[in-house]
């Protein structure tokens, strides 16, 4: 398997990465990928990198997920590396997952933040808590972003929290609020 990890042939690589994706051994796994997933020149193999990653699961796994997806990579790449994390739902991703929606690079992390937030919908539950701290964070696109995902969750408990922020200072938040309470307040009945 690692002579395939070192081979030219960038669908060897990718083969070789996907095989490590359903192997025992977990760390020597993600050891083995962490390389091709920053560095491999061909972006199939470092799209093949995040969903051996994603099969993979763990905090250290999740991680690399996590640094993929608020890189510069291709966009291509950083959405599959946000489905990766969607796919194994890890609560630990969710700082990182969150971070996402600071980034104003473009086109690109505009695409990226919606991945963040279908992230964050699958990751369900466990992310409500550091949603909800995330609701002070100093940026109101964070904050809008947020607001958006919890009201999306349809757990009308958080409306509480979210019903401070009708005061928010940025127009784009109180508008996030308005809408998720609205779809909360569907939930209830």
């Amino acid at each position: 398997m690692t002579d395939g990890l070192k081979s030219s042939n960038a669908r060897e690589r990718s083969q070789a990465v996907l095989a490590l994706g359903k192997s025992p051994d977990h760390a020597a796994s993600v050891r083995a990928i962490e390389p091709l997933l920053r560095q491999d020149p061909d972006q199939h193999v470092r799209i093949d990198a995040t969903v051996a990653l994603g099969q993979l699961g763990g905090a250290d796994a999740t991680a690399l997920l996590v640094d993929k997806a608020v890189s510069t990579d291709e966009r291509i790449v950083r959405i599959a590396a946000l489905e990766a994390i969607e796919t194994n739902r890890d609560p630990s991703a969710v700082p990182g997952v969150i971070s996402v929606f600071r980034l104003d690079r473009g086109q690109d992390d505009v695409v990226a933040q919606i991945g963040a937030s279908e992230a964050l919908l699958k990751i369900g539950a466990p992310a409500v808590p550091q949603l909800v701290q995330a609701l002070t964070d100093p940026s109101a696109k964070v904050r809008a972003a947020v607001v958006d995902v919890l009201g999306r969750m349809g757990n009308p408990e958080v409306a509480d929290k979210l019903t401070g922020l009708q005061a928010d200072p940025d127009p784009g938040v109180r508008r996030a609020v308005e809408g998720a309470l609205a779809t909360l307040k569907g939930a209830k009945h």
